[in-house]
């Protein structure tokens, strides 16, 4: 009779060794040991099924949404991360998550909420400066992007003379031509007459409809340039834009050199078979 029920003991002790976990504090500590352990499907079935019982819990949450991200599912991790993210404001470690999700799934606007959060618990500004500007671009807010590009370049980039052409770049798109005008004459002036900034210096001048000014640097250009039929090029894309008989005239002659000596690498034959047209030539 001792024999049965000590054996009827131990069937019951394994029995409750072998139960899931039932308590919000077990499914909570098995979904994290399963983590831990790189058993990420189990951990979300533990940490979903904790979740129905407390679903504010700031562990749970953030543990599920990064068991989601080590598994590329990075929507399903976003679902989760931002949920902690409105019950658990300013939480450096779950922005964290958010930042290199939101990147993954291009949720540029999530990014930089991210960014400004781990500024705000402790990291520097600068060092997010050119990508807060790249994602707030993507997100079209062109004026912001614009706004943080110069401030990198204010206190990095004014020896890169690619932050020149991309500063220039933005401002045009904020409609402030005469200031990418302004910002390529610094380019030139401290880096040289350069074929990528004398262009788009040229290309400023002309939006500016300030033509002769474009015209003239262009020509300077030629000499100096490592790829002078590019630089004559874009001199008659711009002498096309006069109203002149005589600049129209001047820029088919070009079209048609360098269509006649490169071919129609360029694509240039209809170019200047629809100028000829036009000229009546």
């Amino acid at each position: 009779m001792k024999r049965y029920l000590s054996f009827f003991l131990i069937t019951l002790f394994l029995a409750g060794c072998s139960q899931e976990p039932q308590t919000i504090e077990e499914l909570a500590k098995a979904g994290e040991q399963a983590f831990v352990a790189g058993d990420y499907e189990k951990a979300k079935k533990y940490l979903a099924e904790g979740l129905l019982k407390k679903s504010s819990d700031r562990e749970i949450l953030y543990l599920l949404g990064v068991s989601f991200s080590r598994q590329y599912q990075y929507d399903s991790a976003l679902y989760y991360l931002k949920r902690a993210d409105l019950l658990h404001p300013l939480d450096r470690q779950i922005n964290l998550e958010i930042y290199t999700a939101s990147k993954q799934v291009q949720d540029y606007d999530n990014a930089i909420k991210a960014i400004d959060v781990l500024i705000k618990t402790g990291d520097a500004q600068s060092k997010y400066l050119g990508e807060l500007a790249d994602l707030n671009l993507r997100a079209g807010n062109i004026f912001v992007s614009f706004l943080q590009l110069r401030k990198l370049w204010e206190e990095q980039g004014q020896e890169n003379p690619n932050m020149y052409l991309a500063l220039a770049n933005l401002a045009a798109q904020v409609d402030s031509v005469d200031m990418s005008i302004r910002i390529m004459k610094q380019a030139i002036d401290k880096f040289g007459f350069r074929d990528e900034l004398v262009s788009n210096y040229a290309v400023y001048l002309a939006g500016a409809n300030r033509l002769s000014e474009a015209e003239t640097v262009l020509i300077k250009m030629i000499p100096l340039s490592s790829n002078p039929d590019a630089v004559r090029l874009n001199l008659a894309n711009i002498l096309t834009l006069s109203d002149k008989r005589k600049k129209k005239i001047e820029a088919y002659h070009i079209y048609k050199d360098l269509y006649t000596r490169l071919g129609n690498v360029l694509k240039l034959d209809s170019t200047v078979t629809a100028l000829k047209e036009e000229l009546n030539l």
